[in-house]
């Protein structure tokens, strides 16, 4: 992957062999770096993409909009997606699989309520007299996922200057 590839490398000791190892400990700088740029650049080159109804992955994403899959990291960094397949917009067939394995079927989830508010929009518990409305677990989901929706992603004009700062500065 292109975002290892400009990582630090350091030698490690493993077994009485001398092992290259790329230095992942970077990463917390990379994230800092890369929410820095997002704020500095704000209108002008994080933007956010909505992905409608049609499930894309990051990879196709840096392709459709920068013509190569090397900036597939700035997505996944400015998006804080630490696991592709709990954190990244899921296509309507895996939630639906992801309902069916939690809940056994959609009425389960329609009829199992998991957060409650009262009046005032605050989260209150279930067995609070306040309660003024809830939400059901498919309705979680279902909405967690669509918000999942929003991508942030640098702006294509911009992406070879954040590309050439990571690496002059952060390596």
């Amino acid at each position: 992957m292109f975002y290892f590839r400009t990582f630090p490398k350091r030698l490690q000791k493993v077994d009485s062999t001398q092992i290259e190892l790329i230095d992942i400990t970077i990463r917390s700088k990379v994230l800092s770096y890369v929410k820095e740029e997002a704020k500095k650049e704000n209108n002008q080159g994080a933007v956010k993409l909505y992905l409608n109804d049609r499930y894309k992955r990051p990879e196709q994403i840096s392709f459709e909009l920068y013509s190569t899959y090397d900036y597939t990291w700035t997505i996944l960094v400015l998006n804080e997606i630490y696991n592709i397949h709990t954190d990244w917009v899921m296509p309507e067939e895996v939630l639906e699989k992801r309902i069916r394995r939690e809940y056994g079927t959609f009425d389960n989830a329609q009829q199992t309520f998991v957060d409650f508010y009262d009046e005032y929009g605050y989260e209150v518990s279930s067995s609070d007299p306040s309660v003024k409305s809830r939400v059901s677990a498919f309705e979680k989901i279902f909405l967690k996922n669509e918000e999942k929706k929003d991508v942030k992603v640098f702006d294509p004009s911009i992406i070879s200057k954040i590309q050439a700062d990571f690496e002059r500065d952060m390596l």
